[in-house]
């Protein structure tokens, strides 16, 4: 022990000049001073020495516990104290200061980081008094998610040498920066900080999941992730299960063994990938995709969906609007219309069920109207096999613009039927013949779609379609059958066009998808709209057949911003799109222009959950990364499937962009089988604009965080 600042002013501060006069009464006093700050001292220097008591302090997780910290910091400051101390959750309150000085700013920031995100209750700070410091007068305390983002939550409260308890008011942070006035050159002294629990989610990294997709050998990561419980289907909180997952774009190649930079890499469209609970956690999983003379391809090809072929009749893609007859048609068949290269050819319509039709709209080849079709003969039938005539017709041939309206209009009449043919009697060329696009209309005005076939038809692809390929949205199992909503995709001025969504039906055995033998339907589930927005389903699924017998397929708007929309439908109508609704904001509406947009700023990729239990329980969890590229992954709640959703709760900011070459995140999405209740798996996918910066492997493969509920008391 030793005593300091022998010659003191009345604040205990170096230097200060004796009175000249009652030098014997001056020096009495002088004494009495430097005795008491001899005992001060020595307090201060056990209490910074002495141990600490051990306690049963564990934290449970329980709104109103005190959160253990794992670091404090003091950047662009000096520090004196035993940080682990002052953070130990058993010390006294009163003993094992920190003593802040030396600032490089106009403010002392004193750091504490929580190891988690958590909801904040409040903070408990407890000033210093005494000889060594200055008390602290005022607190500015800033939140960030992360470490590198804060925002100022409380400024200048007034604190002083005793415990002031600061309302925080349930704003998650995994890191709390004290700030307060650095004072020239004098120090200031923290006695303690406690930081309490508020209700709502705890969020962590999950290193373990998202180590088990940082792979250094074959499947090295890819973009987009979806999980399926192949052994019941069942994708409800808590399922679990032997589990598939699809992937789209893949990288294929080796990892240097020494660091973590790709030594190459071939780039696939889509994988799978396999979880296997039964086994340790590190050998659980395994990836999936086809091989041919060593190189790696694509589990799903789009080749089903080039070409010249009859089943882009019935769909949207080259029409300025879906559905309607005033749509006009593009002159690019690049997998937009139909040709043959025959002149006898059949196109049948099924429409997978019986249905009342009233009109048919016909556009002529518009690619070469040399190609179009001149007359044909239009039959119907109820069983496919017994057709009942319904006119010949002739049609003229396409203006060969780029905006061209409806070249035929027929009326049906109410006829009732499920099948439609259409017989090419002569066409425009003694060669060939073509037809740009057809849309029946029922009761209602109601737009029908199936499943269009013809005798012959060009599948080649088209000069433009080499890039084509299919991006994997969400699907679902049902029975022994895996459904999914692929996204046609191909290259064009802007690279990245979507031209249309399938759907792929993929049997099941052994619980794995015998992707050999897939069958790739047509869909009508991208659409554009009159208003000029595009409207794509498939970014989410939700089965809520034991709940209300639908489920519920969830897409998004793209105007003015991108919009959530969801449709829905029983299992047995998977493929008759005819019978699928759409939210209209109030009902269900069969017109698919009607899907009313009733939540802004989702990610093409998302998840919307039924939250069994908890402060949420009974009700809908949506999860996206909000406006797709912000790093932001959030939250909302609503009472429906198809809402309304309330505002977006911040639960985690992702820190990828900071350290990786021109990386950014997206598409985050909940896993609700392979979650537990109050405790949900949540994963985002890691991209970058740099090609080359793909050698970071890094870069490229899915991230996992945990949010878990805090127990209340």
């Amino acid at each position: 022990m030793g005593v300091k600042h022998l010659n003191t002013d009345a604040r205990g501060h170096p230097g200060a000049p004796q009175h000249p006069g009652g030098a014997r009464k001056g020096r009495a006093s002088v004494w009495l001073v430097i005795l008491m700050l001899a005992v001060i001292s020595c307090t201060e220097e056990s209490n910074a020495a002495v141990s600490i008591p051990p306690c049963d302090y564990s934290f449970t997780a329980t709104a109103g516990e005190v959160i253990p910290p794992v670091a404090v910091s003091v950047p662009r400051s000096s520090v004196r104290g035993d940080t682990a101390a002052f953070l130990d959750p058993c010390k006294p309150v009163e003993t094992h200061p920190l003593i802040v000085a030396d600032g490089v700013t106009r403010t002392h920031q004193v750091v504490i980081d929580l190891g988690a995100i958590h909801p904040l209750r409040s903070a408990e700070w407890t000033g210093y008094s005494g000889s060594r410091a200055r008390t602290v007068e005022t607190v500015s305390i800033d939140l960030s998610l992360n470490g590198l983002n804060y925002r100022r939550t409380v400024s200048a409260y007034p604190v002083d040498g005793g415990t002031t308890t600061i309302a925080l008011g349930g704003a998650s942070a995994r890191f709390v920066r004290f700030a307060f006035p650095a004072a020239g050159e004098e120090a200031h002294g923290i006695r303690d900080i406690r930081i309490r629990l508020e209700s709502g989610y705890i969020v962590r990294e999950d290193p373990a999941w998202s180590g088990a997709f940082f792979r250094r050998s074959g499947w090295t990561g890819a973009d987009g992730i979806f999980a399926y419980n192949v052994e019941s289907g069942d994708r409800r909180v808590g399922a679990r299960g032997p589990t598939a997952f699809v992937f789209s774009d893949t990288l294929i190649g080796e990892v240097f063994p020494h660091n973590k930079v790709r030594a190459d890499f071939t780039m696939v469209n889509n994988t799978l990938g396999y979880f296997d609970p039964g086994l340790p956690f590190d050998e659980a999983f395994t990836f999936v995709y086809p091989e041919s003379d060593g190189r790696p391809g694509s589990v799903f090809a789009a080749d089903a969906y080039t070409g010249k072929r009859a089943r882009h009749l019935l769909d949207g893609d080259g029409l300025s609007i879906a559905r309607s007859p005033d749509a006009r048609l593009t002159n690019s068949d690049d997998g937009t219309m139909w040709r043959s290269a025959r002149t006898d050819a059949e196109i049948t319509v099924d429409l997978m069920a019986e249905e009342r039709l009233e009109r048919l709209y016909l556009w002529n080849y518009n690619a070469d109207p040399s190609l179009g079709v001149k007359d044909f003969d239009l039959s119907v039938s109820t069983d496919g096999s017994s057709w009942t005539e319904a006119g010949s017709h002739r049609m003229e041939r396409a203006s060969g613009g780029e905006r061209e309206g409806y070249t035929k209009a027929v009326s049906l009449r109410g006829v009732t039927a499920r099948y439609l043919r259409l017989a090419v009697r002569e066409g425009y060329s003694e060669s060939s013949v073509g037809l740009g696009k057809m849309m029946i209309f029922g009761e209602d005005e109601r737009f029908l779609f199936g499943r269009v076939t013809a005798s012959h038809e060009i599948t080649e692809p088209t000069a433009h379609e080499d890039s084509a390929r299919l991006w994997l949205q969400d699907g679902i199992v049902l029975g022994d059958t895996f459904y999914t909503f692929p996204l046609l995709v191909k290259d064009h001025d802007d690279l990245f066009r979507v031209h249309s969504v399938g759907l792929i039906e993929v049997p099941l055995s052994n619980q794995r998808l015998d992707y050999e033998n897939a069958v790739c339907h047509s869909t009508p589930l991208q659409l554009r709209t009159p208003d000029g927005g595009a409207i794509y389903f498939g970014a989410g699924v939700l089965d809520q057949t034991p709940i209300d017998g639908f489920i519920y397929v969830y897409g998004y708007k793209d105007l003015d911003g991108r919009h959530l929309v969801v449709s829905r439908f029983r299992a047995e109508d998977i493929l008759r799109f005819n019978r699928w609704t759409f939210f209209d904001g109030a009902g269900w509406s069969v017109h698919a222009h009607d899907a009313s947009p009733f939540k802004e700023g989702v990610s093409p990729e998302l998840s919307v959950t039924r939250i069994p239990r908890g402060r949420h329980a009974g009700r809908y969890m949506l999860v996206v990364m909000e406006g797709t590229v912000s790093g932001r992954v959030v939250y909302a709640v609503g009472d429906e499937p198809w809402g309304p959703f309330g505002e977006y709760e911040l639960v985690y900011e992702t820190t990828e962009a900071s350290y990786l070459t021109a990386a950014f995140t997206y598409n985050a999405k909940m896993h609700a089988h392979l979650s537990e209740p109050g405790d949900y798996l949540i994963s985002y996918n890691v991209n970058t604009h740099n090609l080359g910066a793909l050698r970071d492997a890094r870069i490229y493969y899915p991230r996992f965080i945990r949010m878990v509920e805090v127990n209340e008391r």
